[in-house]
């Protein structure tokens, strides 16, 4: 399977994109990967960095921040323990939160995964839609 790299847009745009954490850069490369593509949005090309509504921007920075804070200690010991670099720990908190069948649990790392997961569950899904004005929404 081809590795998926997100589209960052023009120079702003992809300034925009290197100044959040590699979390938040895994969490919405994620996002924009599983949610976005294909059939999901009924769409030939996949989805864009540019294409996030910037609300979307927002709440998913808002979420990750939160999220990290939450998980202190235990973020670094998934990463120092288990290798999972901070871009991939975004990615699985995108799947943990919203039950991709997939995520911290399942990166084996036993304990400290299988709570990373309970921790990301605690967080509302968050479903992304095209809108009408063709940006994505949450």
């Amino acid at each position: 399977m081809p590795q998926f790299i997100l589209d960052t847009g023009n120079a702003a745009q992809t300034a925009a994109f290197n100044a959040l954490d590699s979390f938040t850069q895994g969490y919405v490369t994620c996002a924009l990967w599983a949610d976005c593509n294909g059939d999901q949005f009924d769409r030939d090309g996949e989805a864009t960095f540019a294409e996030l509504a910037p609300e979307t921007l927002v709440r998913m920075v808002a979420d990750c921040v939160h999220f990290q804070a939450y998980t202190g200690a235990l973020l670094d010991l998934y990463q120092e323990r288990h290798g999972r670099d901070r871009d991939s720990a975004g990615h699985d908190f995108w799947l943990s939160r919203n039950g991709h069948g997939t995520g911290f649990w399942d990166r084996g790392a036993g304990a400290v995964g299988d709570k990373l997961h309970d921790m990301a569950k605690t967080f509302r899904e968050m479903s992304l839609y095209l809108g009408d004005d063709g940006l994505i929404y949450a």
